[in-house]
């Protein structure tokens, strides 16, 4: 996959942690096509009329929809349900990580008060979803 095919989409309604999403996109050194929503209903409308991302990152704790329920949408939708989706939030719940996995989610991300953890993390989850494995 080429850089410029590079395209995440970020379900996120806190303009500070989508503010560090992006700078620990930025630390990995790639180029990113990025789409923001702050609200999933959003998201997904957007989702079932536009070309899909190579990749979603999904707070859980969201405004009107949840991370949940659009995980549960995504996954059993035909078309959204093969677009890796991986869970960036706060939440550490073990009932979170297993509904999560359960329900389709591709990784879980906890969000650190360290945003040189942080970056570290979403360098490897891009390595990963970008440089070892064929995305559909």
């Amino acid at each position: 996959m080429t850089t410029e095919n590079l395209s995440i989409l970020i379900i996120e309604d806190s303009d500070e942690d989508y503010e560090a999403m992006i700078w620990a996109l930025k630390k990995t050194g790639r180029e990113y096509a990025l789409t923001r929503f702050d609200k999933a209903d959003n998201a997904i409308a957007y989702l079932k009329i536009n070309q899909l991302p190579s990749l979603l990152l999904l707070d859980l704790n969201l405004s009107g929809l949840s991370g949940h329920e659009t995980l549960k949408i995504i996954k059993t939708d035909e078309r959204l349900c093969i677009i890796p989706v991986v869970i960036v939030t706060t939440s550490s719940d073990p009932k979170d990580v297993k509904f999560c996995f359960c329900n389709g989610a591709s990784g879980y991300i906890n969000k650190p008060v360290n945003f040189e953890k942080f970056a570290e993390s979403v360098q490897i989850l891009t390595d990963y979803w970008f440089k070892a494995l064929v995305l559909p």
